[in-house]
């Protein structure tokens, strides 16, 4: 680099005039440090009596290339004209080393202060004696420890004896890392196979060590998916208080082959004045000293949105900090927050499309850790996974003494194996379908190789044989057990693709199909595991009963079970049910609230057996973890290691709802829907459920939150003191939140939402403690205006809906007209059989009971109009009589009921009403205490199984374990024969398919019409079906649906993706269509709302595996997702997919038309080869009849 090409110049200022300094690299040092690091280094002396400096910087390389820069330096304020300055001349400080300093001043002084600050914390303050009668520099030294890396700022200050408070910094780097060697080895010469590798570590004893790998495609990427020394050091970079850009530069590889390499340097103070100096130092000023700051001009603040500069000058207020210099001293762009790391969206992109390259599952195979021997050195043994591609292993190691330390290159490795076999096909099917299951094979070494494959023998699978000339019939197939194998030539580096058929012969349950490939170089054995559903629509008919033993010594119960014992209806063409669809089960379980935790965590598909998507599926989910913990924890059977795995799920719902919240205060439903009242107390409510002291550790909701929500939520509360719902949302999610026009005395209508303005009521009251601010006096002035109006409208309340949660409210909130609605309430009471008690729009009418030889058989239940209104009016009331008198008669009636509604074992009928019925029951099992008292034996008997007889213990230690058995012959009844004392609930869940019109499930009131057509592609077998639905809402009031779910099964084989079905919903193909859930043999499709009139979309599935002799019918079913009572369901018949045998769809290696038909191996294949594995292949089964 020649000379002149690199020139730093002082430019002009008011003391020099025209002069200009240069200042040119001290020696040859420097230029060498340049083709090195990149970096010139420059000296050059300040002029005496200077007040403001610029510098420039101007670079050009050979090819022409030139840039500059520019910098301003000013002179500290101080109005005394004493200055302190510290600066230090110890580059590239390492722990168990000693910085310098150089404290130099204008002034005399005996002593000065100092401070060295790291991380935001203060390390070490202390004092130093100044030996010199004159104005000097005093020089000391600081050792530098662990603590203060990877760097640290001194400050110094001393006050002068006119009590002025003079400061300086210097902020000082320390290499922190790497303080011993460390050594990985990674070592496959053991396993020839290449299915384990051996990773060998040496380090310090004692010390942490680990390792982990990334795959090239990603760490090519450098998007910091790698641990790394600068990654670490950026890490602990954040912990400091800099208000401006770190003084560093990095060094990134064009290529990606590299990591990414940091270094930080030595960095003065660029505070104006003392005061500035303190606050970029990071500390909190407490002094009865004089700070000096220098008055600015006040000729600024006669312009209206100006400010001044520090200097000279003014500058609008909107651009500070937008990056451009408005100042000529660039103040306005001076003390800015630190801006976001240049490379983030970068990052962030990269990251995220790295996702895309390869399935996350085995990611972390390569993760190993452990504290090292005496010695220093460990083996780690790692399962590699079966991909082939190439991995960059990094290892580090955390010392109590030596800190962090990691390997200075990655090391690369590849998982590539000589011969590698993958397997995909369907996970679940129909009872009768064939399945064609998907081979890969490959072969990555430079020669060629004979594969057989085997298909081994299992009662719970045949194979499917295609006769001569690939003649075969869907369903009458030949099929044969036993292993049946196949030979396959693979040339050297080349891939084949084998489909092998097989039927499954179960009627129902799981089985796992075994194939193995033996080749000369090895042996590969997988297993693909497939769920066998039945045939036909499935219904499913839920009992559930409740035990009281708490004054009886013997209970008995007898649950009718729907299903007949034959499907056959004598001199009819249709069946009761098909055959080999019937399934069932019993689950026992202490007290009344259901199962606990049958899966971690609660899900809508575990709880309601569906799926929901949106912010409001999301709050259920979190409500039902959130409640069942408060069950456990205050009938004292929390136990931590559970709590963590839940609330460890519940942290990333709480994500997913807070994916829609607006800093605003407000929450939506869906991406491209509108804010929403109820939406948003709603869910601050079941934040403060979540919210609670012992577990704050692992679950922390920011009160901010509520209260911007709570904020945005009382713009909506009208003069008379109701809340209303957004111009958006003229009919609400929740159905049961509509206002209603009512008739006065004049016969004038007035419009009026008291379920709303009870609902929000309930939320503020609920979450007043968290909170802040001026919003808390709001939102208690808010209360009492809506408590006034509730109890204004009380008298005129005819619906036990409103009645119910207004009653809540008014307890709630200790109103004194709360006697007057309780008396309401318990006069809109209704009955049913053996006096249980509920409230309800309408009649409710209980489980049907059929008495067969003087005994009560207790038949299942069905859906019942307002269903889940009855179930959700009937906990606010429950909660009620709770909070008023306690435990009582009438409240145990009360939960007998909610027990006797329930449509799931751990569910009611929908989402909300499952959440405010949990709620009630907790509080009732935490006022009841029934814990302690209980000692249950229950016997359950099935006659239709001869010797089916389980007894089943249920005490204070099994409270709220789950005990879950089979009923293997679907028909008959259940005797349930219980003794001891306390509580249990017995609930029997019986399901079977139906493939005639008469037997499907009906609702008590039709609410919607739904059609549904199927048009297959005349090309490729019907690979293609574009699906067409079509609805419509059948009821006049209310004029339209609640949020709807349109759940469709698909053929097996058939998928579409979850990206295309969102993006067809964002197309617009249906006015009301927010949201897609696609799962396996299921699409769901979001509404916020069905209409009166015929409303259509259509869908495209591609067939995705091969299937043949597909089920003839399916279902499909509409419903509401807060009221499950409204839907219909239809069936859809696929006749055209039934005929398809197994050649039409490609699904096995025996069809010649196919393009992976498999033949013989070609001639050219070698002898040799055919030889060996023949002779191979007669040891291995030697060994095999040997062991």
């Amino acid at each position: 680099m020649d000379k002149h090409l690199t020139s730093a110049n002082l430019g002009d200022n008011e003391w020099n005039g025209s002069r200009r300094y240069t200042a040119e690299y001290a020696d040859i040092l420097s230029v060498e440090r340049y083709w090195k690091e990149g970096v010139l280094y420059f000296k050059f002396d300040v002029p005496p009596k200077v007040l403001e400096l610029t510098l420039r910087a101007f670079y050009e390389d050979s090819e022409g290339e030139s840039m500059q820069a520019k910098i301003n330096i000013m002179q500290h304020y101080s109005p005394s004209k004493k200055y302190i300055s510290v600066r230090t001349n110890s580059a590239d400080v390492e722990v168990g080393e000693f910085a310098v300093f150089h404290v130099k001043t204008n002034f005399i002084l005996q002593r000065f202060q100092y401070m060295v600050l790291a991380k935001g914390l203060l390390l070490f303050a202390d004092e130093h004696i100044v030996e010199s009668p004159v104005p000097t520099t005093t020089t000391f030294t600081i050792p530098i420890d662990t603590n203060m890396a990877p760097g640290f700022t001194l400050l110094v200050y001393h006050v002068t004896l006119h009590a002025e408070l003079v400061a300086d910094s210097v902020f000082v780097p320390v290499t922190g890392f790497n303080g011993f060697e460390i050594t990985l080895v990674v070592n496959q010469g053991k396993d020839h196979t290449k299915k384990t590798a051996q990773a060998v570590m040496t380090a310090k004893a004692g010390a942490f060590m680990g390792i982990n790998s990334v795959r090239s495609t990603a760490y090519f990427m450098q998007a910091g998916n790698d641990i790394n020394r600068s990654r670490v050091t950026e890490s602990f970079y954040a912990f400091e208080n800099f208000t401006r850009a770190e003084p560093k530069v990095k060094w990134r590889s064009r290529q990606g082959l590299l990591p990414d390499e940091v270094s930080y340097f030595s960095r003065m103070s660029y505070g104006k004045n003392s005061y500035e100096t303190l606050t970029f130092s990071g500390v909190v000023i407490f002094t009865d000293a004089y700070l000096p700051i220098r008055k600015l001009t006040d000729s600024c603040h006669e312009k209206k949105g100006y400010k001044p500069c520090f200097s000279e000058g003014c500058f609008l207020s909107t651009k500070m900090c937008d990056g451009y210099n408005d100042c000529a001293d660039w103040s306005d762009e001076s003390d800015c927050p630190l801006q976001d790391d240049d490379q983030y969206e970068y990052r962030i992109l990269r990251m995220s499309r790295s996702d895309e390259l390869y399935d996350t599952a085995g990611n972390d195979w390569s993760w190993k850790e452990m504290n090292a021997d005496f010695g220093g050195e460990e083996f780690f043994t790692m399962d590699m996974p079966a991909v082939a591609d190439e991995w960059y292993f990094t290892g580090f190691t955390l010392s109590r003494i030596r800190g962090f330390t990691t390997i200075n290159t990655p090391i690369a490795f590849s998982s590539t194996r000589p011969f590698m076999m993958h397997i995909e096909g369907p996970t679940m099917c129909r009872r009768g379908e064939q399945i064609g299951l998907r081979l890969l094979l490959l072969n990555n070494e430079p020669y060629e190789m004979f594969v057989v494959l085997t298909l081994h023998t299992s009662p719970q699978y045949k194979f499917v044989h295609v006769e001569e000339g690939g003649i075969v019939t869907s369903y009458g197939a030949r099929l044969s057990g036993g292993d049946h194998q196949h030979l396959v030539y693979l040339p050297a580096g080349a891939q084949q693709h084998v489909d092998m058929p097989i039927a499954p012969v179960v009627e129902q349950g799981d089985i796992s199909v075994t194939i193995s490939a033996m080749t000369q170089v090895g042996r590969i054995e997988l297993v693909h595991n497939i769920t066998v559903l039945g045939e036909g629509a499935m219904v499913n008919k839920h009992t559930a009963v409740y035990l009281d033993l708490k004054n009886k010594a013997l209970v008995l119960q007898y649950l009718d079970i729907y299903v007949e014992e034959s499907p056959i209806v004598p001199y009819q063409s249709w069946r009761r049910y098909v055959y080999g669809s019937t399934s069932g089960y019993i689950t026992i379980t202490g007290d009344i609230i259901g199962p606990a935790f049958p899966a971690v965590p609660l899900t809508t598909g575990v709880v309601l057996g569906r799926e929901i998507k949106g912010t409001d599926g999301r709050i259920f989910e979190l409500a039902v973890n959130v409640w069942t913990l408060h069950y456990l924890r205050l009938t004292n059977q929390l136990k931590w290691d559970i709590t963590k795995q839940v609330l460890e799920e519940v942290n990333v719902i709480f994500g997913q709802v807070m994916k829609r919240f607006d800093r605003r205060g407000w929450f939506k439903n869906w991406d491209n829907s509108q804010p929403s009242v109820w939406l948003t107390s709603w869910a601050i409510r079941i934040f403060k459920h979540a919210s609670f002291q012992d577990w704050e550790n692992f679950f922390y909701i920011e009160p901010q939150i509520i209260t911007r929500s709570i904020e945005w939520i009382l713009q909506f509360q009208t003069e008379l003191g109701s809340f209303e719902e957004t111009t958006w949302y003229h009919n609400p999610l929740d159905a049961t939140m509509q206002g209603k026009f009512s008739t006065r005395f004049n016969d004038s209508l007035v419009y009026r939402n008291i379920t709303l303005t009870a609902h929000i009521l309930i939320t503020i009251h609920e979450v007043m403690q968290m909170v802040q601010g001026s919003t808390r006096t709001d939102a208690a002035k808010a209360s009492i205006k809506a408590v006034r109006y509730l109890e204004h409208q009380l008298s005129s309340m005819t619906d036990p809906y409103e009645i119910a949660i207004t009653a809540y409210a008014l307890t709630l909130c200790d109103s004194i007209e709360k006697e007057f609605a309780f008396s309401l309430l318990h006069s809109k009471r209704l009955e049913v059989a053996d006096g249980l008690q509920y409230w309800s729009r309408v009649p409710v009418p209980g489980n049907t009971i059929r008495y067969e030889n003087q005994r009560p058989f207790i038949c299942p239940r069905d859906y019942q109009t307002d269903d889940s209104v009855a179930v959700e009016a009937t906990s606010y009331a429950l909660m009620v009589n709770l909070m008023r008198d306690g435990v009582t008669v009438l409240s145990e009636k009360i939960v007998q009921w909610l027990t006797s509604v329930r449509m799931g074992s751990s569910a009611f009928i929908s989402t909300v009403d499952t959440v405010i019925a949990l709620q009630a029951l907790t509080e009732y099992a935490f006022r009841a205490r029934l814990k302690d008292i209980t000692d249950l034996a229950i016997t359950l008997e099935l006659p239709s199984t001869a010797g089916f007889r389980e007894t089943v213990h249920i005490d204070n230690e099994t409270f709220s374990d789950l005990q879950m058995f089979e009923v293997p012959n679907v028909w008959g009844h259940l005797n349930v024969i219980s003794k001891g004392s306390g509580q249990a609930v017995v609930q029997m869940d019986i399901n079977f398919g139906v493939d005639y019109e008469g037997f499907r499930e009906l609702a008590i009131i039709e609410t919607f019409n739904l059609e549904v057509k199927e048009f297959y592609s005349s090309f490729r077998n019907k690979s293609f079906i574009t699906i067409q639905s079509c609805f419509r809402w059948l009821l006049e009031d209310p004029p339209m649906s609640g949020l709807s779910v349109l759940e469709l099964e698909l053929p097996t084989g058939y998928n579409l993706l979850e990206s295309e079905a969102e993006r067809l919903v964002r197309s617009g193909v249906h006015p009301t269509l927010r949201d897609a859930r696609i799962i396996e043999g299921k699409t769901f499709w979001f509404f916020e709302h069905i209409m009166q009139n015929w409303t259509c979309f259509n869908h495209t599935v591609r067939r995705w595996y091969p299937v043949a002799n597909i089920s003839l019918v399916r279902q499909v079913q509409l419903y509401e997702t807060h009221a499950k009572e409204n839907f219909i369901m239809i069936l859809v018949n696929s006749t055209p997919l039934y005929t398809l045998n197994i050649c039409e769809v490609c699904g096995s290696y025996q069809c010649p038309y196919c393009p992976y038909y498999s033949q013989t191996a070609p001639f050219s294949a070698s002898k040799f080869i055919t030889v060996v594995l023949l002779i191979t292949s007669q040891i291995l089964k030697t060994f095999r009849q040997f062991t």
